[in-house]
């Protein structure tokens, strides 16, 4: 996977909510606050073809994706959070010291 980058207002509620769901599930990624000046929403653009933000770019599948809402749902569809991750490791070791056991018996 290339590098993901997050562009974002600087102190929004969208931004706070993505940023939660990234440290949730764990991922690496880049914020680039941007500001509403021309020049900067001209930089955004030039990156990721959207001069909106919240915009999301870096991809494998997909150019970027714009707004907080799909955001956050490309996110949940696409990867685990970390305690889910460890929930699933945990039940592993469960498992096959449970079938350890069983077999023992």
């Amino acid at each position: 996977m290339t590098e993901l980058n997050l562009y974002v207002l600087k102190d929004t509620e969208d931004k706070e909510n993505i940023i939660s769901r990234f440290d949730e599930i764990g991922l690496d990624y880049n914020v680039v606050t941007v500001s509403e000046d021309e020049a900067e929403r001209d930089r955004v653009e030039s990156i990721t073809g959207q001069r909106e933000v919240p915009v999301l770019s870096g991809l494998d599948d997909r150019q970027y994706i714009q707004g907080s809402e799909e955001i956050i749902n490309y996110l949940n569809e696409n990867y685990q959070s970390k305690s889910w991750r460890r929930k699933e490791k945990i039940s592993d070791v469960v498992y096959h010291v449970l079938d350890g056991i069983l077999e023992f018996l």
